[in-house]
């Protein structure tokens, strides 16, 4: 209060009430004095004005989905004063459908407060609604079935405003369906597409049986198609079994690409059934030599299918001599495979033997030779005779020399052994150095002796042989026939003139000219008692072995040219060792033919 009047450091004593009440209104302020001895006080009373508080009242901003109730409206109500409320109401603008709506304030009869009125928002939003489109699907070349959808979430009778629609083609495979919405102002639609397939058409291919006659041009294979659209067709080819001869033979069909068709062939009677492939297990034969370890068994598998493997084990029969065991396969468990099993033979062959010694003489005769005997050995005379256990050669030319070999002989494990290397041995002969002009150690010493004894010459008298007297043409052919083994011509016609039935060359002659070893010197002379030539006794060598052609076309002898007659017996008779010629570049082929010379030239190609 304000209090004027007073005396120096004075003050009055008095309190100040006012009017009960607490609402908006005007209160009376007075004041109530104490003693105050020294004043007479005068009061003026007060007001006290309680205003409006002023408070603010906002619409909650409220949501709802599209077709859900209205959630109830509320406000925010700020500055009342302790347990005070406002007198107030809520509405919304009207509408259902997606959008926002303005909530207002109606205010009552509120005397205590200034209020502020905020409009607040109701949200209608979007409802979540599903459009699946359907799957569908047709065969191809059919037409298209009506596209459908299914749709979840609309309220009452609302509709989707929407299109559907594939993606184009009509070939086999599968096509989008898609939707393309149109105005659906109150929905969230979320789209589930769909796929559209076309699926292959059945067709069918009968095979058709043809024919044609032995030797002529297959005709077109036939086959009757059904089941295609339009102008379609069908990739295939047909082809039959390879094979000309009278018989049946399969037709056979290949299908290219035919992506629109599911394809059915049909052949007759033939039915697609898979079953067991035919395989086959062949054990390998094998071998061992007898003393050997056994090499590991194999066998030959065939008909088997990329990297397949058949389950089979392979084992032999017992033993281990010489001899032949069967390999037998076992097979195991292969589903897959109906399998042919062949057998194989396990062969222990017999082992080699080391070659022995060269035998050795313990006797010889004129006319045998016995070895020394070795337990287990056996026996030949030359490379090419026959083996025998028999250490005794009987029936041997007088005087002279063979080549005899031995090895050791099979038995039930072993091979015979590789012959050994030859021992030459001779025959005595009692008629050896009978013959005073054949001296030891000359060239013509063994061949001598051997033609005597093989009965193709004698001597020239009883201690003679006359080794440097000259041959005559019917000498030699009939040297030649007897070491031909005399045998009888056949034929009995003689041309010539000068060979006599009596005379002792007669058959040798016959038998020379039709083996064309000579010709004769005449149309019906022989020259029996001309002298033979060193030309000619090759020459008539050579034609009895049968006119070979030499191995070599070299010829180091200046007396003898490519155009003589006698060329290439010469070239044959020096490859084969039987002559070397009179010198180092010369043969003689003129010079007279000695009887050693023709006895030499026969030993060395009769002999070696």
């Amino acid at each position: 209060a304000t209090v004027s009047g007073l005396v120096n450091d004075d003050t009055l004593a008095y309190t100040l009430v006012r009017a009960e009440g607490e609402n908006v209104g005007v209160y009376a302020i007075t004041a109530v004095l104490g003693q105050n001895p020294n004043y007479d006080v005068t009061v003026n009373e007060g007001k006290l004005t309680i205003v409006k508080k002023t408070v603010t009242v906002k619409a909650d901003a409220k949501t709802k989905v599209y077709g859900d109730a209205d959630p109830a409206l509320t406000a925010t109500v700020t500055g009342l004063v302790g347990n005070d409320t406002l007198n107030y109401t809520l509405t919304r603008a009207e509408g259902e459908n997606v959008g926002e709506y303005e909530i207002t304030v109606t205010l009552g009869e509120n005397p205590n407060y200034d209020v502020i009125a905020e409009s607040g928002t109701l949200a209608i939003t979007q409802k979540a609604a599903t459009l699946t489109i359907e799957n569908l699907s047709k065969v191809y070349g059919a037409e298209d079935p009506e596209l459908t959808a299914v749709v979840d979430g609309l309220i009452g009778e609302d509709t989707l405003d929407y299109t559907l629609s594939r993606a184009a083609g009509e070939n086999v495979g599968d096509y989008a369906i898609k939707a393309v919405l149109g105005s659906n102002p109150n929905y969230n639609v979320t789209v589930l597409n769909a796929t559209f397939r076309i699926t292959k058409k059945a067709a069918t291919i009968t095979l058709e049986n043809a024919s044609k006659v032995y030797g002529d041009p297959d005709p077109v294979l036939p086959a009757t198609v059904t089941g295609l659209v339009g102008e379609d067709t069908l990739n295939y080819t047909l082809t039959r079994a390879e094979g000309e001869n009278v018989g049946k033979y399969k037709i056979n069909m290949t299908l290219g690409e035919n992506p629109n068709y599911d394809v059915t062939v049909i052949v007759g009677i033939a039915t697609f059934t898979i079953t067991p492939k035919a395989a086959s297990v062949t054990a390998n034969d094998a071998a061992k030599v007898y003393g050997a370890e056994d090499p590991e068994l194999t066998a030959t598998v065939e008909g088997l299918v990329g990297e397949d493997s058949l389950n089979y084990t392979l084992a032999r029969a017992e033993g281990e001599n010489v001899g032949e065991y069967e390999i037998t396969v076992t097979l195991g468990e292969n589903p897959n495979y109906d399998v042919t099993v062949t057998n194989g033979v396990f062969t222990i062959t017999k082992a080699a033997q080391e070659a022995p010694e060269a035998p050795t003489a313990q006797e010889t005769t004129d006319h045998t030779i016995t070895l020394t005997p070795v337990e287990g050995m056996e026996y030949r005379l030359g490379e090419d005779g026959e083996w025998q256990t028999s250490n005794v050669f009987e029936n041997l030319e007088t005087g002279t020399k063979y080549t005899f070999y031995q090895r050791l002989a099979a038995d039930e494990n072993h091979e015979p052994s590789e012959a050994s290397e030859g021992a030459v041995i001779s025959t005595s002969n009692s008629v050896f150095e009978k013959f005073v002009d054949v001296p030891d150690g000359s060239y013509f010493y063994d061949p001598v002796y051997w033609a005597v004894a093989k009965g193709i010459t004698a001597g020239t008298d009883e201690t003679h042989f006359s080794p440097d007297l000259t041959c005559t043409r019917g000498q030699i052919v009939m040297f030649l026939w007897r070491a031909a083994g005399s045998p009888e011509p056949t034929a009995t016609e003689n041309k010539f003139t000068d060979v006599k039935k009596k005379d002792y060359y007669y058959k040798a002659v016959l038998w020379a000219v039709e083996n064309e070893i000579t010709a004769g010197t005449g149309e019906t002379t022989f020259s029996p008692d001309l002298a033979c030539s060193r030309g000619q006794i090759v020459t008539f060598l050579w034609r009895y072995a049968g006119s070979p052609e030499p191995a070599t076309t070299e010829n180091k002898f200046t007396d003898v040219k490519a155009k003589d007659y006698y060329y290439k017996a010469v070239l044959w008779a020096v490859e084969n060792e039987i002559t070397a010629g009179t010198g180092e570049t010369t043969f003689g082929p003129k010079a007279p033919c000695t009887r050693a010379q023709i006895v030499t030239f026969l030993y060395q190609y009769m002999v070696g």
